[in-house]
């Protein structure tokens, strides 16, 4: 489509996520961080990509990264007053500070 209309036109939030889970579910790390990452890229605001990354981090056992992301995507839940998602996100980085 990018390539068709003459400018950038991301891969949709969902379906890049959801390529990311399934090969994170296939325990193939480094391309779900990779895809993960691109989506943080595409999608600067909004908490769930960074929640993502970091449940990719945290089941790589990248703890510090893992908290990094739940962190970033914790504060932008906050400060876009969207209480579900950082109270589901808050869960994770809780887990991953202990």
């Amino acid at each position: 489509l990018s390539k068709r209309f003459g400018y950038t036109i991301p891969i949709p939030e969902a379906t890049l996520n959801a390529a990311a889970y399934q090969l994170l579910n296939q325990k193939k790390y480094a391309e779900a961080i990779k895809l993960f990452t691109q989506n943080t890229q595409n999608y600067p605001n909004s908490p769930n990509v960074y929640d993502s990354l970091g449940e990719a981090f945290e089941k790589n056992g990248k703890l510090k990264q893992a908290k990094e992301n739940y962190k970033k995507g914790y504060d932008l839940a906050i400060k876009i007053g969207d209480r579900r998602s950082a109270a589901l996100i808050k869960t994770n980085l809780d887990r991953v500070s202990r």
